[in-house]
Order: C-alpha cells, then sequence, then structure tokens
C-alpha cells in the first residue's frame, strides 16, 4: 500500500537536501512510538535502504483539544 508512495518520493529526491513530511499513520518505536505496527516497519525499512535518515524524536505529532 505504501510502495507507490515510496515509488514517487523517491523520484522527487534531487538533492542531498530533501525533507519529507508527511502523515503516514506510522508506529516505530525507532521514533518514539509505543509499538511498530505494520507502515511503520515498512518506512523504517525503506528509510535504511535509501539515503534518509528519520528525524523524528519522539515528540508527540499532534495535539488533542
Amino acid at each position: 500500500e505504501l510502495e507507490p508512495i515510496f515509488r514517487t518520493i523517491s523520484t522527487l529526491i534531487t538533492c542531498e537536501r530533501t525533507v519529507i513530511c508527511g502523515d503516514f499513520n506510522a508506529h516505530n518505536k525507532q521514533w518514539g512510538g509505543g509499538m511498530t505496527d505494520k507502515r511503520g516497519r515498512l518506512i523504517e525499512a525503506w528509510a535504511n535502504t535509501s539515503t534518509l535518515t528519520i528525524l523524528n524524536d519522539g515528540a508527540g505529532t499532534r495535539l488533542n483539544p
């Protein structure tokens, strides 16, 4: 389900200084999540096979009013 998105993003990475932001609804302990889900594993694997680095510091990404 995320593979088409990864392919599209990969074609957009044209320089060393690229920032990719998105709400991928993915959870992974690597970036501070309480658990790792399927999407989290997919994004982690994709980042590990690319030149990308995940910068999330574990801080919340949304505020509940």
